[in-house]
């Protein structure tokens, strides 16, 4: 009864912070109802700006949601994320190349998303030895990869033109401005599916996470599970990241609030994580447009406040726990 009604709440709360991004920005207050009734003017505006950037950042930020579930649930670690294998990396290393190189702006994205996907399958490379893979390795991979990539990244940087260094120091912050349906798209190609398979193995997910031998011992194929978990929340970081940059801490803050409010299972954690990442995204989005006026911030600056203070909060809620 409390996790649904948890989630009914968030799911309202999702739905006005969507309706108040959809319907203030710039240009002031427009009304939701001319996206279908005005074809030019403010429809044009709504269609084409606003409700692109909104839809954004629930598919982006409820694929960071699910994937740190995902993630936080394979290693154990309450502190884990979605970029822990690289993925951020990545992606940041895809697209500051593309940008070097002065391509256009939607090969950026696509550039983000092979750049993700290249550098989880070195991780899980590394990590997988005889079929079977060690959560440690990975994540000692995972930050292998991800520094000798930064260092690439760093060193790619100096090729940028100065006046195209703001967007790529847009993109490397998190920004869902400037993006168009493309974008929408992409996030949602790795959301849809990504959200399909693992609430199909939600109860698998159960399982295992009482342990890898409990769960062999009721006949759970282990390493197969362990692939789909991070193949899943690969796809779903890689989209989220290559459609809007870099987001800090969305994918930690969000499976937290999802237990805390609905319980540990699967089942309930994974739509509950997937509300409350979304809201965190759209809610930032909304401050990051807003709390400056005449300048609009990065939304990572937004997220990446708000998961510092939520970490150092966590810690010190455990600290006392365990006093």
């Amino acid at each position: 009864m409390k996790a649904t009604r948890s989630l009914t709440l968030a799911a309202f709360a999702l739905a006005v912070v969507c309706l108040v991004s959809v319907a203030h920005g710039e240009m002031g207050w427009l009304a939701p109802w001319k996206l279908v009734t005005d074809a030019a003017g403010d429809g044009r505006v709504l269609r084409e700006l606003r409700l692109p950037r909104t839809l954004l950042g629930l598919f982006a930020g409820a694929s960071l949601g699910v994937s740190g579930a995902l993630m936080q649930g394979f290693f154990r670690n309450p502190v884990a994320e979605p970029y822990v294998i690289g993925v951020s990396s990545g992606a940041a290393f895809g697209a500051v190349a593309v940008l070097a190189a002065g391509m256009p702006g939607w090969v950026v994205s696509l550039a983000a998303f092979a750049g993700a996907g290249i550098a989880a399958a070195l991780v899980c490379r590394l990590a997988t030895r005889d079929g079977v893979t060690s959560p440690l390795v990975l994540l000692l991979g995972g930050m292998a990869i991800a520094g000798f990539l930064q260092a690439l990244t760093m060193g790619l940087l100096l090729r940028v033109d100065p006046f195209g260094m703001r967007s790529v120091v847009l993109w490397l912050m998190g920004s869902l401005a400037y993006r168009g349906w493309e974008h929408v798209a992409i996030a949602a190609v790795g959301w849809i599916p990504g959200m399909g398979v693992a609430m199909a193995a939600s109860r698998v997910l159960d399982l295992l996470s009482a342990g890898e031998d409990s769960a062999a011992s009721l006949g759970v194929p282990v390493e197969t599970v362990k692939r789909l978990v991070i193949g899943v929340s690969c796809l779903m970081a890689g989209t989220a990241v290559a459609s809007c940059g870099i987001i800090a801490y969305a994918g930690l803050m969000a499976p937290h609030l999802a237990r805390l409010l609905v319980g540990g299972r699967h089942g309930m954690v994974l739509p509950g994580s997937a509300l409350f990442g979304a809201l965190l995204l759209t809610a930032s989005d909304l401050l990051a447009r807003h709390l400056l006026p005449g300048q609009e911030l990065p939304v990572g600056v937004i997220t990446g406040v708000i998961g510092a203070l939520f970490l150092v909060g966590f810690l010190l809620m455990r600290g006392r726990f365990e006093a």
